[in-house]
Parts: C-alpha cells; structure tokens; sequence
C-alpha cells in the first residue's frame, strides 16, 4: 500500500475495529465501532446503542448511492445519472509519498528499517525457532506478524 496520510489512517481504523479473534482467523468482525463515541455495536446494529448515531443503511449490491444528491446509480457508473457527479476519486500521490517508509501492523507503527529487516531474515528466524522444537517460542512466532520480526531480532540482539 503506499505511504498517503489518509491511507494510514484508514489502515488504523481498520485495525482498531478488527477483533484480535478476528484478526487472527480471518474472520469479518462481529461488532462495528461508531464514529461518533467510538462505541462497540453489533454489525447489523441501524443506530447506536450509547449516543444514537444511525450507521448508514447498506446499499444494495448492484448499486451505490451519489453522495451529493442520494440517487442510486449502477456500481460501474463513472458519474451520477442525475446531477452528473464524478465517482472517482481524485487524489495526488507524489513518488515520495508512494514509497513505503514502513508499515502499521496488527495497531504496530514499523519503520522501515525493521520491515525490511524482517524480510530479509524471516527464513533464517522461521528456520532457527521451528528448529528449536521449543513450542513456547514456536506460539509467539506464529503470533507475530512477519513484518515485525525485524523488530524482534533487534530487540534479542541487544547486549
């Protein structure tokens, strides 16, 4: 993903309303945090349970919703068909802003330097902890996030 202010912070938020059961299995969460108070609701929740927000009704499948006038349009539709709004998303991306200086992982801010520290002796670490046969550190291994890994090895490292 490249680096963009907005990108992050959708990242965040994705990670902030991700269970860490559902994190970890792949699972959709079972809860979807109000963006007003920030409280937990259930998924098919219409408003919410602690300040009244209403969530927005899911659109139907093959059509989405023109945030300017409320007509519902086709979902490959470039423009609204009703007051010619454009659907795209505009937005710049300069070649700095693009290359990765990091990575936010499971709510971890990683810098660069660790991530690609992580790539770069992932087989080495897999191999030394699988190669241990210990079962502890085989169980936080798994845990971990690859990406982190970096960070790990420096941590370990220290003297």
């Amino acid at each position: 993903m490249p680096t963009h202010r907005i990108l992050e912070e959708w990242a965040r938020r994705v990670e902030r309303e991700m269970s860490p059961t559902a994190r970890a299995e792949g699972r959709p969460p079972t809860k979807k945090t109000c963006p007003t108070c920030e409280a937990q609701n259930p998924r098919d929740a219409i408003a919410c349970a602690e300040c009244g927000h209403e969530f927005p009704p899911r659109p139907h499948q093959a059509f989405k919703s023109c945030d300017k006038c409320g007509a519902l349009n086709l979902m490959g539709a470039a423009v609204c068909q009703s007051c010619g709004q454009s659907f795209r998303l505009d937005f710049e991306i300069t070649l700095n802003e693009s290359l990765r200086v990091g990575a936010i992982v499971r709510g971890m801010d990683l810098d660069e330097d660790e991530v690609r520290d992580g790539e770069e002796h992932k087989t080495e670490i897999l191999a030394n902890v699988l190669g241990s046969g210990d079962d502890a550190l085989i169980k936080v291994i798994k845990q971990l996030p690859e990406e982190s890994w970096g960070r790990l090895r420096k941590i370990l490292n220290r003297e």
